[in-house]
Order: C-alpha cells, then sequence, then structure tokens
C-alpha cells in the first residue's frame, strides 16, 4: 500500500553490548496471542499482518510511518491491523502494547498469556516508563519482527528555550516476536546524539537518522538556543546490528533545519532551509534568543524585523541522498516565502500544492513540473490516504466533503460525516489508521482518574469501517471492543 511519509533529520552510533532488562519472555511459552472469545474469528498478530516486507537490496523502503503521531503514541500500522503504544500516564510507571484486529474488531493486548491478566510489570506487553518513552518513538515491523525505537529526548535545530534540557538523548532499538515475546535490545546509539523518528530498509540494512545538537546561550535574555550539526544517516547490518554504514549531510552553516521525507528508489530525500550569503543558522538562532518574550508575539520587534528580512531572501531546497555513491544533490528549490497549499509524497514524486496547480518534482528522473494535476483538477489535493488524494473542492466554498481521487480515474468517493471531536472537520480528522480492507477511527476518549493529580491519561476508543462504505460516505463504524484478558 502507498503511504504518506513525513519524516525528519541527522551522525554515528554505539552498537549495543547490551541493555537493562534486555529480553522479556512470555510465562507460558506460547506463541500466538489470539484471545480466546465466543466469537470464531480470534485476533492474532502475526507475519501476515505486516505489510512491510524487506525490500531488495538497494530498493529502499520506509518502515516508520505517520499514524497515530498527533497522538504523541508510538504505533504501527499494517494492512490488516495496528500495533500501538497506550498514551503514558502520569503516575503510572510505563505503557502497555496493544493489537487491533481490523477484521474481528477486537483489541488485545500483545501477551501470549491467555491468563494474564495484564495489569504487572510481568506482562509481556508492559513497558516500564523508565526505560521506554512513547513521546518521540516509533514502533515498525520488519519481516517477522516487531522493532521499537525508543527516543527518551528530541533535540531540534533552532529550539529555543528558558532551559536546557541536555545532549541528544540517544535511544535504543529493541526487536521482539510479533506477539511481543523474546523482547530484547539490539542496539544503543550514543546518548550524545540526537535521534529522529525515522526507520528505512534495503533489505541488508536498517537505516537511521541521526546529528548533534550544539547549545548556544544570551547572556541579557538567559535564553538558551541549540542546533544540528554532523548529521548523517546511518546504516546498522540487520544480521548483526552493527554500523556497516555512514552517509554524511554537508555541515553548512547556511543550512537549517534538514528533514528526512522520504526515500526513492535508492535516494533519501531530506529537505533544508537555505540562508543567503553572509548569514548563518546561528545568526538567525541568535536573533530569535535574543527577542524580549515578554513583548507579545503580535508585536513586532527589531529582531522579527532582522528574521524577516533574512527570511525574504532565502530558499527552501529539496535534496537527496544517494545510498549507493553517498551523492548529496540539489533537487529543486524556491523561494522562502513561496506559498503553497501543501506538500505531499506519493510514490516516488513530490507535489508542491497550490490552489489550481501542482509542482511535481519526480524524484527519480530529478525532473520538475508546473501545472495542474489532471486527475484532481478543480479540487485541493490535502494530502494522500492509502493510495488515494484526499482533496477539497475548489469550486463550492460550501462543500465541507472530503473527497477522494484515484490518481488514474478520478473521483472514487467522498464523505461529508463530521469529526466527532472537531465538527467543523470531516471525520476523516479522526482517522487513526489505513488497512487493506478497512479505515480505522478514533471514535472517543475516556480519562484516567487519579486520586492525586486529577487527570493520568486517556484511553482512546476506536471503530472500524470497511473503505468501500468509507468512500461511500456511509456512516457504518463498528465498535473495536477491549479484550481485558488473555
Amino acid at each position: 500500500m502507498k503511504k504518506l511519509f513525513i519524516i525528519f533529520s541527522a551522525l554515528i552510533l554505539l552498537a549495543a553490548a547490551g541493555c537493562n532488562n534486555a529480553e522479556r519472555n512470555s510465562s507460558d511459552g506460547s506463541d500466538s496471542i489470539a484471545p480466546t472469545t465466543d466469537s470464531t474469528e480470534n485476533s492474532s498478530a502475526d507475519a501476515e499482518h505486516s505489510n512491510n516486507e524487506p525490500g531488495s537490496p538497494g530498493e529502499l523502503t520506509v518502515l516508520t510511518d505517520t499514524v497515530m503521531q498527533y497522538f504523541d503514541v508510538a504505533a504501527c500500522g499494517t494492512d490488516d491491523g495496528l500495533y500501538y503504544m497506550d498514551p503514558p500516564r502520569i503516575g503510572s510507571g510505563g505503557s502497555y502494547l496493544y493489537y487491533i484486529d481490523y477484521a474481528t474488531k477486537q483489541e488485545i493486548y500483545v501477551c501470549p498469556d491467555s491468563a494474564c491478566t495484564h495489569n504487572n510489570e510481568r506482562c509481556v506487553s508492559y513497558f516500564d516508563g523508565s526505560e521506554f518513552s512513547t513521546k518521540y518513538s516509533k514502533l515498525f515491523v520488519y519481516g517477522e519482527s516487531l522493532f521499537y525505537l525508543s527516543l527518551s529526548y528530541h533535540e531540534s535545530d533552532g529550539a529555543v528555550s528558558t532551559s536546557y534540557g541536555g545532549a541528544g538523548g540517544g535511544g535504543t532499538l529493541w526487536q521482539m516476536n510479533l506477539d511481543g515475546t523474546d523482547r530484547r535490545c539490539v542496539f544503543t546509539f550514543d546518548d550524545e546524539l540526537t535521534v529522529e523518528s525515522f526507520a528505512a530498509c534495503d533489505g541488508e540494512k536498517l537505516w537511521f537518522v541521526v546529528s548533534t545538537p550544539e547549545l548556544g546561550y544570551n547572556a541579557q535574555t538567559q535564553m538558551y538556543w541549540s542546533y544540528l550539526k554532523d548529521m548523517a544517516v546511518i546504516g546498522v547490518s540487520i544480521s548483526d546490528h552493527k554500523v556497516v554504514d555512514r552517509l554524511p549531510l554537508p555541515n553548512d552553516e547556511r543550512t537549517a533545519f534538514y528533514r528526512i521525507e522520504g526515500c526513492a528508489g535508492d535516494k533519501f530525500i531530506f529537505t533544508a532551509t537555505e540562508y543567503p550569503e553572509g548569514v548563518t543558522k546561528q545568526d538567525v538562532f541568535g536573533l530569535w534568543a535574543e527577542r524580549d518574550l515578554s513583548i507579545p508575539f503580535t508585536e513586532t520587534t527589531e529582531q522579527d524585523i532582522k528574521t524577516d528580512e533574512i527570511e525574504a531572501r532565502s530558499s527552501k531546497v529539496y535534496y537527496t541522498l544517494d545510498r549507493a555513491t553517498g551523492d548529496f544533490s540539489e533537487l529543486y528549490r524556491y523561494p522562502y516565502n513561496t506559498f503553497f497549499t501543501n506538500s505531499v509524497r506519493f510514490d516516488d514524486k513530490i507535489y508542491l500544492m497550490q490552489p489550481d496547480s501542482a509542482v511535481t518534482i519526480d524524484v527519480k528522473s530529478g525532473t520538475v513540473s508546473e501545472g495542474a494535476l489532471t486527475a484532481a483538477e478543480g479540487y485541493d489535493v490535502k494530502g494522500i490516504f492509502g493510495d488515494m488524494y484526499l482533496c477539497s473542492s475548489l469550486s463550492d466554498p460550501d462543500d465541507r466533503a472530503a473527497y477522494f481521487i484515484d490518481p488514474d480515474t478520478g473521483v472514487v468517493g467522498k464523505t461529508e460525516l463530521r469529526s466527532n471531536k472537531y465538527p467543523e472537520d470531516t471525520i476523516v480528522s479522526d482517522v487513526a489508521a489505513i488497512g487493506r480492507e478497512y479505515v480505522l477511527i478514533r471514535t472517543g476518549e475516556i480519562a484516567i482518574p487519579n486520586k492525586h493529580l486529577g487527570i493520568a491519561g486517556y484511553y482512546y476508543e476506536y471503530a472500524v469501517e470497511k473503505l468501500d462504505d468509507f468512500f461511500g460516505g456511509k456512516d457504518a463504524l463498528e465498535t473495536v471492543r477491549i479484550i481485558p484478558k488473555g
């Protein structure tokens, strides 16, 4: 299935000799997480659920995706279901790993012990909060294993704050069976590195993006600011989990905000901001740190004027990094203040959308063209929904429907159903993941009380619907049932 991947920015790592609590096994040796229910169908998280199969050597495939990214939880969608970590709960000390099976409409703990009540640290699905973090972390399926990229801290280019959170924070990579058993740490990133929430594969290596954070400080405003340097894409051998490749990005002082956008063929795709001659990113970030925060952002300061002037002379640039040769090449640039309504990835192309046209960047050939997308003419492309364009109407401002357009055949459906949480939006805003035949929708949330802290967190409620019904605008949601034991 084609997916939209929106990703991030880049140095070097250390292979893990071992981690605390590196293994967690099931209590009964079972190899299935199928619950025992009165249903004739059982939920299971075995290999057939994964659509993230290894690519052939040299062909890059992004493993991490954007499902659940706005809920601050780690998640991984497959054709037939969704793995996800519940949101970290204040005072609880940890999170649990769940699997939602679309066909059976069941949500289960990823634990094979049929007698487990899933309420203690011995449960296979439990992840201790002191060892695992969910906010910047990622789950992904590769082959017949589930991986958990645990990232405890996330430094970023141009971050300005009144306190310094420390170095990059590093992270760990954990591998387990698809039923959660045999969890083990297979790789450790150096604590001084920032590790992005991204992973890709080429059939032989797993690829990650890392960098080194640097710190600046303005004594007058007592503001810290940070930037990233020594960015690189690192290849880790699948067979022995050792670093076997390092592809550095240029350390250009005029270039900031490197962000990895995905892969195409044997190339990684990055975007960045390039400042004009004579201006470095330290100059710009330093201006931000000089700003008096007691002045509302609705008012213009001297620093704002200088920043605006710099941005007016700056560029946004797309680059490719060749996995085979390490060549870092410019693909396309445009003035920083150019207005695009959206940018979307679809197969090997990037579309920079404007109200009635698009700039189309073909990553593999390196060609750029401008003009309306034929299948979506008359529509504003908002993004990618599975293998469809997700659009709104350009011709009728009162039309609040979401349209689904096949790039080859045109409009295949629309929905006017409204979001449960944001009634001004369509139900598309509530979509958590898209499978081969079903769409998963978050229908609500239940507060978890805490006698000392008020609200400790939330449970989310879900429903599934056949894609054909969803594209037809039908309200045919079926509630996902939580299986509390087994």
